[in-house]
């Protein structure tokens, strides 16, 4: 182990301690507050907090500061401690997609805070008994509503759903007749794939989610549209790799590996955490973006890194403060009027155009 990695493990051990020693509702000190207590650099506070925040250990909430995540964070200020709603977070806060479901628990945040109800917040992600966990909830006579995000099993849902508590899905569809919140992925999906072929690119591949279950809409969108345009599915064309940037670089891996006359000239990929990795490693074997191969994706941030190589990517943005604001209007008319019909809102994706596509330069045929 390095100089470096020690001492990252040291000041680690100091924020836990830090962390453990904190007041229900109260925030960890700032970075830079974190950096001359310890006397090191702010550079490697970033790196020990964002280790600490992709371990679900803390939680990063915009104006607010940094908070302990065990099993629940609370958020009691100027809120009525008899009307609660409760979120509770899937897959969302373990892997990629950090910022965007920021935005939606912010954003509720927010707004519960006008309407003087009280939020409790639970991460499910490292609980081993998720079901259990998620239906302790009905136990608490004061819980008025539960907002699940990203939460794919569906033996929970359904379980929330057979209770009648007022329930709203966000992030995620279900066949049951519930109140949901989601981005449109299929026709996100549709029009990303739409727009390579109007580029002229024909051997399209799409790098999904592992597990598969996570967004299928997607997959869907682009089986379809290549249909529509009468160019023949090739199921080798798919691949899947964990959604977070390990995932990018195994997905770069295997397309390097492809001879030349197999390779896609374009390639979509589930998530903007698997794009920056996949691009940095195809690059580095001598692939151009877009000249060698096009790449579009799906973000849930404006600017998925401050770095200049990546301002201007071509990827489908998802604006988590419109799906958290939107699913807690639906969840307190629920509230309000538990036996009116469900609803179903799709939160359309903002195509933003970069320079990672480009025309199709490689004329290949459509052999598999």
């Amino acid at each position: 182990m390095n100089k470096i990695t020690n001492l990252q493990q040291k000041l680690r051990n100091y924020i836990l301690r830090d962390l453990s020693l904190l007041k229900e509702g109260q925030a960890l000190a700032k970075e830079t507050e974190i950096a001359e207590k310890y006397f090191v650099g702010r550079n490697t506070v970033r790196k020990v907090m964002k280790t600490l925040e992709n371990e679900c250990l803390i939680l990063r909430i915009r104006g607010k500061g940094t908070f302990p995540v065990t099993n629940e964070v609370s958020c009691h200020e100027n809120r009525n401690p008899f009307r609660k709603i409760k979120i509770i977070f899937g897959l969302g806060l373990g892997l990629g997609g950090l910022e965007y479901y920021n935005q939606i628990l912010v954003s509720v945040i927010n707004k519960a805070q006008r309407e003087n109800y009280h939020i409790e917040v639970a991460n499910i992600y490292p609980v081993k008994n998720k079901y259990d966990f998620c239906l302790d909830t009905l136990k608490d006579p004061y819980v008025k509503g539960i907002l699940l995000v990203a939460v794919t099993q569906k033996k929970i849902t359904k379980a929330l759903y057979q209770s009648g508590i007022p329930l709203c899905l966000l992030d995620h569809y279900t066949d049951l007749p519930i109140d949901v919140v989601d981005i449109a992925s299929y026709k996100a999906s549709y029009n990303t794939t739409k727009k390579l072929i109007e580029l002229g690119h024909k051997r399209i591949f799409y790098v999904n989610s592992k597990p598969k279950t996570l967004c299928p809409e997607r997959l869907h969108g682009y089986v379809d549209c290549l249909k529509d345009h009468d160019i023949p599915f090739h199921p080798s064309w798919v691949s899947e790799y964990p959604a977070y940037d390990q995932g990018g670089l195994q997905a770069a891996e295997m397309i390097v590996k492809l001879p030349k006359n197999k390779r896609p000239t374009a390639i979509y990929i589930f998530s903007t955490s698997m794009m920056i990795p996949f691009i940095d490693f195809v690059k580095s074997k001598g692939l151009r973006i877009p000249s060698d191969l096009s790449i579009y994706s799906n973000g849930d941030n404006p600017s998925p890194t401050n770095d200049q190589n990546y301002q201007n990517l071509c990827y489908n943005y998802f604006d988590g403060t419109k799906i958290g604001t939107r699913g807690l209007d639906l969840l307190l008319k629920r509230i309000q009027d538990p036996a009116r019909p469900s609803k179903r809102i799709e939160v359309k994706a903002n195509l933003l155009i970069g320079n990672s596509i480009g025309p199709n330069t490689l004329k290949q045929p459509l052999n598999k």
